[in-house]
């Protein structure tokens, strides 16, 4: 199943936004304000304009692409995130580390988001 860029995107926020939501003990630092910084506005760009561009990065400006190559672009976003260092980066850091060693279950949980 091929699904564009945008309900990548979406697919992406909602499967961290329930990542979130079952795991707030554990993540409760930049987790939220990256999550915040991702809602879709009424025209569909993401709430902080920037991360439009880091999520174009991400998918290797595919425009249509499978639900594996778009929980590697996932992962890929993070890992722009965590470069940037614009914030204290330690819980996306371990969500990463996470969901990378929770592989086929991650791929498994983001295919049935969508």
């Amino acid at each position: 199943m091929m699904i564009n860029s945008q309900k990548a995107y979406a697919i992406c926020f909602r499967f961290l936004d329930e990542f979130w939501e079952i795991n707030k003990a554990l993540y409760d630092d930049d987790l939220p304000g990256l999550l915040g910084d991702m809602q879709l506005l009424t025209d569909g760009s993401p709430m902080d304009a920037a991360l439009a561009d880091d999520w174009k990065e991400a998918t290797l400006k595919q425009e249509e692409m499978s639900i594996d190559f778009a929980f590697e672009a996932m992962l890929r976003f993070l890992r722009i995130f965590i470069d940037l260092g614009e914030a204290d980066t330690k819980d996306i850091t371990r969500v990463v580390q996470h969901v990378e060693s929770n592989r086929s279950g991650g791929l498994c949980q983001l295919g049935e988001v969508g």
